[in-house]
Order: structure tokens, then sequence, then C-alpha cells
């Protein structure tokens, strides 16, 4: 099967071969020259999530404003609670 670099370098793979290789639209590719071949190889990050000292501890990279992100969540919970309480 044969592909072609576009002028800004991008390298478009067929869908057929996509479909075969379970590749999907935002994968990263680990790209590499082996003896004069270009070596293409999917990047699938680990877990995010660690155990700790017996904790679940976010080991990826972190974007936005933690503070914010907590507001968010905690607002989320207490207005799920409030939904499953029973009237008086």
């Amino acid at each position: 099967m044969n592909a072609r670099l576009d002028r800004f370098g991008r390298l478009l793979v067929p869908k057929r071969l996509r479909q075969r290789l379970g590749l999907e639209t935002g994968v990263h590719l680990h790209l590499e020259a082996r003896d004069g071949v270009l070596v293409v190889t999917p990047v699938y990050p680990s877990s995010l999530l660690e155990v700790d000292d017996g904790l679940l501890v976010f080991g990826g990279e972190f974007h936005g404003d933690p503070e914010d992100i907590m507001k968010e969540v905690r607002v989320g919970r207490l207005d799920g609670l409030q939904s499953h309480e029973e009237p008086c």
C-alpha cells in the first residue's frame, strides 16, 4: 500500500489500514528511522492513575486551574446529593 506526503509533510494513512490496525483519530504515533525505513508505532498512554502508599493518585499532566476543577467537582457532587434527598 502506498501513501504520499503532502506539501506540509503530513502523511495520510489509508482508511483500510487505519481500520485494520485499530488507529483512531487523535492517536499519538512514534516515528523512528531504522535502517533507512520509517517505522511508525502507535503510542497508547498508560493508566493515568497510580497506587501510591495505598492511595489512588493521578499521574498525568494537569490542564487548567486545579482549584477551579475541584470547585466544579464539589458543585456536581452537592447537586447530586440534593437531587437524591427525600422531601419532608
